[in-house]
């Protein structure tokens, strides 16, 4: 699902599922257990960014694919989410582009 997204907006994906992570200026974490993973001193939640890591970089927190999956299509909750998640996805295309200037 991922990939499809990343397509969509026109960039490279990596899934990384291991540590250590490679070295990026934007990692975009999907769900709570990657960020409890990845960055356990952090309590950022879908939509919040994580500023302090090493070399200047920064992480995205947003809603994992298979919490989304939980809902019924017609929900107005999935739907909200989806928005959230999409608006979240842009703002890290955003500061990705902004860090390669």
């Amino acid at each position: 699902m991922i990939h499809r997204i990343a397509k969509a907006m026109g960039v490279q994906c990596v899934v990384v599922c291991a540590n250590p992570l490679p070295h990026s200026k934007v990692y975009i974490v999907l769900g709570g257990n990657a960020r409890k993973l990845f960055f356990p001193a952090s309590s950022a939640g879908p939509g919040n960014w994580i500023s302090d890591l090493p070399d200047g970089a920064s992480a995205l927190v947003t809603y994992s694919p298979l919490h989304l999956l939980k809902f019924p299509p017609e929900s107005h909750l999935l739907k909200k989410l989806k928005s959230e998640m999409w608006q979240s996805l842009k703002n890290a295309m955003a500061r990705l582009h902004a860090a390669k200037k």
